[in-house]
């Protein structure tokens, strides 16, 4: 019986939310296992790690690292025609960190 829950669950669920996919899937906390918080955001050309929270003291705990700074970020982007040096192919890889990230490395 689950398992129909299941499937019908899955055929309300927009291929372009990854938020109502996971619930869907029951990889959430709580009782229905669907409970599930961003933690944060994604520009949307951009890809990278999500964190979602699978309960609400997690997810505080989390949007509070972001807020004090306390995350590291890196990204890489690959630009097409680059000339910097290591390049293959016409694409260069640049790396830029958070000033968090420079100033401690």
């Amino acid at each position: 019986n689950n398992n129909n829950n299941n499937n019908n669950n899955n055929n309300n669920v927009d291929p372009k939310c990854l938020l109502t996919y996971l619930q869907s899937q029951q990889l959430g906390g709580g009782s229905l296992q669907n409970f599930l918080i961003p933690t944060h955001r994604l520009d949307q050309p951009c890809t990278g790690v999500l964190i979602f929270a699978k309960n609400g003291k997690a997810a505080s705990r989390v949007q509070v690292a972001w807020a004090k700074r306390q995350v590291e970020k890196e990204y890489w982007v690959i630009v097409e025609g680059g000339n910097a040096g290591g390049g293959v192919d016409g694409l260069e890889v640049l790396r830029y960190q958070s000033k968090k990230s420079k100033e401690e490395g």
